[in-house]
């Protein structure tokens, strides 16, 4: 039985972080998704110019005259495929900051005829093997100031059908089309998730970061309105350090959500399971002003915050509260942090933290990846999934994810 190993590639890792197509570890994959393309009047539009369409990297890498990342990803005879012949490019639509269009254009029959003309066309023209809805988020839970209805759920999955439907216009069966979806199942239930699985190949499920976004949601929230919204569970509403992406829920209030908890949630839903593909995060959360903590097994655990690191004040925040592999590395074999490594195995994650500083980090290593890749196994799901290839530039988690889950 073969598994989907996906990765996001981002248009905007070659500027900051310096990290090429040519640096994708391709050999590991089977999927790649390159985000964003934008919405502009309805349709699909180039997200980056330069990026995407314009930068060269030599006169073998470009498709239909195309440069760029889309030239490099897409050439039948450029790099990247003659290392893998068999990877799968998808265009990835929308994302957090690009999904304000898709509940108006997704309202009515010719907004989504519209729409979904132009990403055919647009995955044709530019050499995809598909599309990646990546609606940020139907109904509720999306960006402050993105358009929402009540609508929206039932509109989502009429608007799937009509991209299908305009793909296989073009060549029937060539084409896929992905969907990525919240981890919360307060956001997921929106959407008949069944109905999605009948029309998509895959359903990506971001289980990562999600975890720490709807906490601070349900903090908001509550403040707001005095009851727990969105999400219910003990103690939502306090600013505590928890996991990134942990497997299993932890009895001691690591929070409500877990990829179990979650996937549960979409087979109960009628999902079927190789449908599924489970997120993994390749950066990690960093917290500061951290208390031990009131689990001594797991120092920082569940415990209060002052803030979090801001790029600049330690090696590898990308931005703030957010650290990549390579600098999860360089300060952990740093003496003067003096990190100390945890496994919890009740939750299959692992973490490091600093007493001296009062630094806690939540990240993904071997061991938690592995842990996923079993899971996935066990449940006879579809594969895994990451965000982003830049956060891990050494290749080490896409080594992994390719050897337990050939």
């Amino acid at each position: 039985m073969s598994y989907v190993k996906t990765a996001y590639f981002t248009s905007w890792s070659i500027y900051s972080i310096n990290y090429k197509p040519n640096q994708i570890p391709v050999e590991n994959l089977t999927h790649l998704l390159y985000a964003f393309a934008n919405i502009s009047n309805g349709e699909i539009a180039i997200g980056d110019a330069w990026s995407d369409t314009q930068i060269s990297y030599g006169p073998q890498n470009t498709f239909n005259g195309v440069a760029g990342a889309f030239g490099y990803l897409n050439s039948r005879n450029g790099d990247l495929r003659r290392r893998n012949p068999n990877i799968k490019t998808l265009i990835s639509i929308g994302g957090w900051t690009w999904s304000k269009e898709f509940s108006r254009l997704a309202s009515t029959p010719q907004g989504r005829t519209r729409f979904a003309r132009s990403v055919a066309v647009f995955v044709q023209n530019y050499g995809f093997d598909g599309a990646d809805i990546d609606w940020e988020y139907p109904v509720r839970g999306g960006d402050p100031g993105t358009p929402t209805s009540p609508n929206d759920g039932v509109n989502f999955v009429l608007l799937l059908r009509e991209i299908r439907n305009q793909l296989n216009a073009i060549a029937y069966n060539r084409y896929q089309l992905s969907v990525a979806t919240s981890a919360s199942p307060d956001i997921a239930q929106n959407v008949d998730m069944r109905a999605v699985s009948e029309i998509v190949d895959h359903i990506n499920v971001m289980s990562y970061g999600t975890f720490f976004f709807f906490q601070q949601l349900s903090i908001l929230l509550f403040l707001l309105t005095k009851s727990k919204y969105i999400l219910d569970f003990s103690g939502a509403w306090e600013k505590n350090t928890f996991y990134n992406s942990n497997l299993y829920f932890d009895a001691n209030r690591v929070g409500a959500y877990s990829i179990d908890n979650t996937i549960n949630f979409y087979l109960n839903r009628g999902v079927p399971s190789r449908k599924l593909v489970i997120g993994t995060p390749f950066c990690g959360k960093i917290f500061k002003g951290v208390e031990p903590g009131p689990i001594p097994r797991v120092p920082g655990l569940n415990s209060t915050f002052a803030g979090v690191p801001n790029v600049g004040e330690l090696p590898g925040v990308i931005e703030a509260g957010i650290i990549n592999q390579t600098g999860i590395s360089q300060i952990s074999n740093d003496p003067q942090y003096g990190f100390v490594k945890t496994w919890d195995n009740n939750a299959k994650s692992s973490s490091l933290y600093s007493r001296s500083k009062k630094i806690w980090i939540t990240f993904e290593d071997e061991a938690s990846t592995v842990e996923k890749c079993n899971f996935v196994k066990s449940r006879n799901l579809g594969g895994i999934m990451t965000w982003e290839l830049s956060q891990d530039s050494s290749n080490y988690l896409t080594s992994v994810m390719k050897r337990c889950l050939p």
